[in-house]
């Protein structure tokens, strides 16, 4: 009996023990202070327990550990990693805060494997995870948001809203999203989804250096007819160039995916099926493929995309439509020359080293003409700074027509001048033939109606001859005319004196006599 007492005052003892330990791995805290630490067992929580940040191993059955963010209810799905090339194998971790404010991973025997690396020193740091998925880095003294050191200027292969993509003053950094290795792999793949901020701004996909898919040109607020109300765009040379996006207005956690295969996935949590659903998908498909058509080429696209040439330009005889198309007359920056406008297009690659944007466009087409590289020209209007013109040189590539009619740009190619004489005749030839079909037509109209009076006098000379149409008869006496004295005038109606028949019934020939 004593033996069963302190056996089971034991146990208690040990419950006992265990409670802080259970209390402190649940706790749902959203700060961790310096001197403090969470280990692989341990979790930080958003305020509103909407975002969650802690260790996990991918793949699920191997040794490899990261520190990383997801969203509490979703914990399958992760937003950012910490030390994704660098993951801690085979050995518990820890995250804390050093002397001089920074964050540091490392593994049981002190090896760190990660750490924030702010260039700024705070005595009184504090990092905290924010609602939006930031995990910031500040002075516990102050509120406001001057952080020391933030992951959204660190991204992983995902964009959360209200963070952004692109280069901001006050860190140097032009942030940009980058692929997985593979779904499983989640060390620093091939593929990047930014902005080329060198030029007009362009959302781009490139791997390593080569371009694979852009977005079209913005400036200003944005696209000038941009397909979401959600997307917000920045360009101010002085602070920033930057693009993010906000929420759905339903709140749903949502994020922009860059996989492993280079697509772009604006995914929405729907919480009905408690599943991810994808609502809008960027890819280098079709028309959207870099160098689908070449230089000078132009894409189309209905059912499936389609390769020509813009104006004053065509294809070698057995070239791949890659390849591009080449001057019709090669001959150029003689006198005579000028521009074709194409309209409701999607503007060529605009990055730096093809385009030099000026502001006024008084003398945009001018100015291209006197320049001898310069390939082509386009207006543009950038808030705040006003009306500007922008110059092609070197390539003008990835163009293609908007299907929805009003939503692309002008843009203005220069051609040969045997180009636009050409155009010339042709135009020429055109009004000759429209004056001759314009004439025959007025001719016919003529004839019509000199056969049409013709018919009417002849119809008006039967009637001074006795004949009578009813429905005149009718007309002229508003029906006031006895139905008796009608009848007699046709010999009630008789066929003999039917003369034809109209739209409105038969017509009778009636005797002057009997109508007295």
């Amino acid at each position: 009996m004593a033996s069963n007492f302190r056996q089971n005052l034991l146990s208690l003892l040990c419950f006992w023990t265990l409670i802080p330990l259970f209390l402190k791995q649940s706790m749902a805290v959203d700060t961790l202070k310096a001197g403090q630490s969470i280990n692989d067992t341990q979790f930080i929580v958003s305020a509103t327990q909407k975002f969650e940040l802690g260790f996990f191993t991918e793949p699920k059955s191997s040794n490899f550990k990261y520190l990383g963010i997801w969203y509490k209810e979703i914990p399958d799905v992760v937003v950012w990693v910490a030390n994704r090339d660098k993951p801690i194998i085979n050995s518990s971790a820890t995250l804390n805060i050093n002397g001089d404010g920074n964050l540091v991973l490392v593994n049981q025997t002190g090896e760190a494997f990660w750490f924030s690396n702010s260039s700024r020193s705070v005595k009184n740091a504090i990092a905290q995870l924010l609602d939006t998925g930031n995990f910031v880095i500040r002075d516990s003294t102050s509120e406001s948001e001057n952080y020391v050191w933030q992951s959204f200027d660190y991204p992983f292969d995902t964009l959360l809203p209200g963070m952004k993509l692109g280069w901001d003053l006050k860190t140097g950094l032009n942030r940009k999203l980058i692929s997985r290795r593979s779904q499983m792999d989640l060390s620093s793949g091939k593929l990047s989804y930014g902005i080329n901020t060198d030029g007009l701004p362009q959302l781009m996909v490139r791997e390593g250096n080569k371009t694979m898919f852009r977005g079209w040109p913005w400036f200003g607020d944005g696209f000038r007819r941009s397909r979401s109300q959600e997307a917000n765009f920045v360009y101010n040379t002085s602070l920033e160039i930057s693009f993010s996006y906000s929420n759905d207005p339903d709140n749903e956690p949502s994020r922009v995916v860059l996989d492993s295969s280079g697509f772009v996935v604006h995914y929405v949590w729907s919480k009905r099926d408690e599943n991810w659903h994808s609502s809008y998908t960027f890819e280098g498909s079709g028309c959207n493929s870099y160098e689908l058509c070449g230089n000078f080429g132009l894409c189309s696209s209905v059912l499936v995309a389609s390769c020509g040439c813009l104006d004053g330009f065509e294809r070698k005889p057995n070239q791949n439509i890659s390849d591009g198309c080449v001057r019709k007359d090669p001959e150029t920056c003689r006198k005579g020359e000028g521009f074709r406008k194409i309209s409701n297009v999607k503007w060529p690659d605009s990055s730096g080293e093809f385009v030099k944007i000026k502001l006024g466009t008084q003398n945009c087409e001018k100015e291209c003409l006197n320049n001898c590289s310069c390939l082509a020209y386009g207006a543009l209007k950038i808030p705040g700074i006003g009306a500007s013109c922008v110059n092609w040189f070197g390539k003008l590539i990835d163009i293609r027509f908007n299907r929805d009619a009003g939503t692309g740009e002008d843009l203005f190619v220069r051609v040969a001048a045997s180009e636009l004489e050409s155009s010339n005749k042709k135009s020429g030839v055109a009004v000759v033939v429209a004056m001759v079909i314009i004439s025959i037509l007025i001719f016919l109209a003529l004839i019509s109606w000199f056969i049409i009076r013709r018919v009417r006098r002849s119809a008006r000379g039967i009637l001074d001859k006795g004949a009578v149409m009813i429905e005149a008869l009718i007309e002229e006496n508003e029906l006031e005319m006895p139905i008796g004295l009608i009848e007699g005038a046709t010999d009630h109606f008789s066929i003999s004196n039917k003369i034809g028949e109209g739209g409105f019934g038969p017509v009778y020939k009636v005797s002057h006599q009997k109508m007295k």
